[in-house]
């Protein structure tokens, strides 16, 4: 990570010495650039990083848990981050020089954020169906393997499907978060971002005493003691490894409310101080008829393909069930998926001119 980050700032060095060849470098605290940058670079890094924040609590929270549990949410967190980490953090960083330049005309910052909400809904939205239909498939490919079994690729699953049933609000969370540091807003979206985490970890430490006393035994879920629960297992009990218990999911299941619930609190705070009301759900339903034609699909391909080596299974599934979801996508007007599919479009065509 600190490689890729500084190979990040690197390969920026040339473009902007080209834009500005007298540039100097200075960190005095004289400089109102640097006092501003200091200022707001505390609240910035905290309402940016409240994914991975979440993450490294819920972490916390589960070696609390019985033997297994941080092993399952570590690979669980690994492919929900991941959806999140290419499409919405890169849409978000590529939208907010744009969003800067044009915060003194609300309708093209309200344009911006729609263009930048479609890309990231593309994404989000199919890695939700893939991760909530079929990812049992995906993470069996994955990790499965001697060590690895059937029951703890299930129990991963199951805590990468509650994950994802916040994916969406968590990316497009990261789109209103540029919103407001376009407009020089950063304690706000860091206020609500820790307001995310306490609701997190509040409700993840509710639901994680209730399911630790849930299992998954032989492919099937079991009950394993009274519920509800208002406490701890007995230390003997959290470490026999030899039972897959789901409190991790409850961490997952807190994680993803809170996400939906810091994405409509920065939705209030964008429409109380900068009047800006994104249709995010006229632009989710478009995908909807793709969703659920790729999640039916996948849903049919996976449980033909039940006999099958999960290597074969999972990118079938994605495959086939991806491409189904862009071009109904495209039928039903996503712009996004419209762009997605123009090169491919533009190449069959020529190929087939005289």
């Amino acid at each position: 990570v600190l490689v890729g980050g500084a190979l990040q700032f690197a390969v920026q060095i040339p473009a902007v010495v080209s834009l500005v060849p007298r540039l100097r470098v200075s960190l005095r605290l004289r400089l109102r650039g640097v006092r501003e940058v200091a200022r707001r670079f505390g609240p910035a890094v905290a309402g940016r990083g409240v994914v991975t924040i979440s993450s490294y609590v819920d972490v916390i929270l589960a070696s609390l848990l019985a033997t297994g549990a941080i092993a399952y949410l570590d690979r669980a967190q690994v492919l929900y981050l991941m959806p999140i980490s290419v499409f919405a953090v890169s849409v978000a960083a590529a939208d907010l020089p744009e969003l800067a330049r044009e915060q003194d005309s609300r309708e093209r910052m309200n344009e911006r954020l729609v263009v930048g909400a479609a890309r990231v809904l593309l994404f989000l939205v199919f890695a939700l169906v893939a991760f909530v239909v079929f990812g049992r498939p995906i993470v069996g490919a994955l990790y499965q393997r001697v060590n690895f079994t059937a029951d703890d690729t299930y129990v991963v699953w199951l805590v990468l499907a509650a994950y994802s049933l916040g994916i969406v609000a968590a990316g497009l969370s990261r789109l209103l978060q540029n919103t407001c540091y376009a407009a020089g807003d950063t304690k706000g979206p860091a206020r609500i971002a820790a307001v995310r985490l306490v609701f997190a970890a509040l409700g993840g430490l509710v639901l994680m005493i209730q399911l630790d006393r849930v299992a998954v035994i032989d492919g099937e879920l079991e009950r394993l003691g009274d519920l509800p629960a208002f406490w701890l297992l007995d230390n003997e009990i959290r470490q026999a490894g030899e039972i897959r218990r789901l409190g991790a999911v409850g961490l997952a299941l807190a994680a993803a409310v809170a996400a939906w619930l810091e994405l409509g609190m920065l939705r209030r705070r964008i429409h109380r101080t900068l009047g800006l009301r994104p249709p995010f759900g006229r632009l989710a339903g478009r995908l909807l008829p793709g969703a659920v034609v790729a999640g039916l699909v996948g849903y049919l391909l996976m449980r033909s393909l039940s006999g099958a080596p999960h290597l074969l299974t999972a990118p079938i599934c994605l495959v086939v069930a991806g491409t189904l979801y862009l071009l109904v996508a495209n039928l039903c007007g996503q712009p996004a998926a419209r762009d997605l599919l123009l090169p491919l479009r533009r190449r069959f065509w020529s190929g087939r001119r005289p």
